[in-house]
């Protein structure tokens, strides 16, 4: 183990993120230098530049544990109200961390839905954020939401929420049968482009258990008759067709009435209606012969020459030339082709997978902007992968200067004055006696000093009592001199008087 803790032979980053939500998070030990980045990058999340922000949050996303980066999405919040240049690009970002680590937007799912004044790249990418932060705990509100998008005034937004409603319904099966159940009320409520769209994503969640739906399939049938829109009933068409073993009965009854609107039938649902004919030939050939062979009648003579193509195609196959041999080596040919597309019409088709429309964001370095346009830009360099092994600490330690070697040797100087620990105390301690001593005599001397001081102006008072008793002699004297002299003049003027 390094200074840190870190264990040199464990992967530095763990992108697991189950485990990370399952560790408490006082179980982490990481590298101090990898705390302090994090520590020092989360203050920055309060910042009301939008720049900074991201930046923040894409690095909380490459290198935070799950309950640190949970911190970015408050952060992010603020700046949903901007400018919508501003929103676009802080949604970018936010999408494509959504996609790898959802748990960081899952507690705030409710500020991606979608306002009624928002652009319509805005709304693109909520809805793809809405898609990748779906969970068992989230599914509820998105749902209630999605739901609620179908009454909007553009048709594009629709199709587009409605493609978010199966793109949750696969990622979580659990709620697959209720996403069926809201669009079939979709379907039986709504306009023809709102129709035609829920059956598309019907069809698509019916490949996934088609043995636990036959009433559903079965209503998608009679819809047939219904719907008049071509891309509703090229799906429609296509269900019939590729469950035709759960509905025996009904699949010829669709096959006979879409042979009496054939020529009305636009040109996909043409060739899906010839597709038809044909898996319910090689499956059920005694009473869909006749219907087979009218389909193939009109479809050589139709206007369209992909149509035609499909037929004869199809025909030279199926049908034999007359005066054909039965051992000419084109015959042999014919029966291994004819194998060949029985297996293509017949066999079972895969099960659809999610589909990102911004999954080639996803390898291009977040904040650039590559990743806002979806393509490497001249001058792009990709940033390089995370160690598997966590690299030296001294790779992270700053340039030394100059001054950083004369500190060193200053240090070096001082430690090599004292041989060992105890001359360090002792000398302390003697330097600590020495300056005891100076101390008590500076202040014996500051006591001296003080007392002479205080003689001095006791002497003074002294002196100065002593010359007020001499001034009070003095004035006795002069005052009886007075007194006498006072006396001989009374005397002398009583005596003039008398003369």
């Amino acid at each position: 183990e390094d200074a840190g803790g870190f264990d040199a032979g464990e992967p530095f980053y763990d992108n697991d993120e189950d485990e990370d939500e399952k560790k408490d998070p006082d179980e982490y030990n990481m590298d101090p230098d990898h705390r302090l980045l994090i520590r020092s990058a989360t203050i920055l999340l309060n910042s009301a530049d939008s720049a900074v922000i991201t930046g923040v949050c894409s690095l909380m996303f490459s290198i935070a544990p799950i309950h640190e980066a949970r911190q970015c999405a408050p952060a992010i919040a603020r700046h949903l109200s901007n400018y919508r240049e501003i929103q676009y690009v802080v949604l970018t970002n936010v999408s494509t961390m959504a996609a790898k680590r959802p748990s960081m937007f899952r507690q705030y799912v409710k500020m991606f839905f979608v306002y009624f004044d928002d652009p319509a790249f805005i709304r693109t990418l909520k809805l793809d954020i809405l898609a990748h932060l779906a969970s068992d705990g989230t599914i509820g509100p998105i749902l209630l939401e999605l739901f609620s998008y179908p009454h909007h005034y553009d048709g594009d937004f629709v199709n587009q929420a409605i493609r978010t409603i199966g793109r949750c319904a696969m990622t979580i099966p659990d709620v697959a049968e209720r996403c069926l159940h809201m669009l079939l009320r979709l379907v039986s409520t709504s306009t023809e482009t709102v129709v035609a769209q829920a059956i598309s994503v019907i069809r698509q969640l019916l490949q996934r258990d088609p043995k636990s739906h036959v009433s559903i399939i079965k209503r998608m049938a009679k819809l047939l008759f219904k719907v008049k829109i071509a891309m509703a009933r090229t799906a429609l068409v296509w269900i019939v067709g590729e469950y035709r073993e759960m509905i025996p009965k009904v699949a010829p009854d669709c096959l006979r009435q879409l042979a009496k609107t054939f020529k009305e039938e636009d040109v996909e649902v043409k060739l899906q209606v010839l597709n038809l004919a044909v898996k319910l030939y090689l499956s059920n050939p005694k009473e869909t012969s006749l219907l087979f062979k009218y389909i193939m009648d009109l479809s050589k003579n139709d206007q369209n020459f992909d149509v035609r193509d499909r037929a004869r195609m199809v025909r030279s196959l199926f049908f034999k030339k007359k005066g054909e041999a039965l051992n000419d080596p084109s015959t042999e040919l014919k029966t291994k082709t004819k194998m060949l597309m029985k297996r293509c019409f017949l066999w079972a088709k895969p099960v659809p997978e999610t589909e990102n429309p911004f999954k080639a964001r996803e390898t291009l370095t977040l904040g650039s902007l590559s990743h806002v346009v979806q393509h490497s830009v001249q001058g792009y360099q990709a940033l390089p992968e995370f160690p598997t092994v966590a690299p030296d600490r001294s790779v992270r330690e700053p340039p030394r200067s100059a001054l950083d070697e004369v500190a060193d040797r200053r240090r070096a100087k001082a430690s090599r004055k004292y041989s060992n620990v105890d001359d360090f105390y002792k000398s302390s301690s003697d330097s600590d006696s020495d300056e005891d001593t100076d101390s008590s005599d500076s202040d014996e001397d500051e006591d001296t000093s003080d007392s002479d001081e205080e003689d001095k102006p006791k002497q003074k008072r002294v002196k100065k009592t002593k010359d007020d008793d001499h001034g009070n002699d003095e004035d006795s004297d002069s005052s009886s001199s007075g007194s006498d002299s006072d006396s001989n003049s009374d005397s002398d003027s009583d005596s003039d008087s008398d003369s």
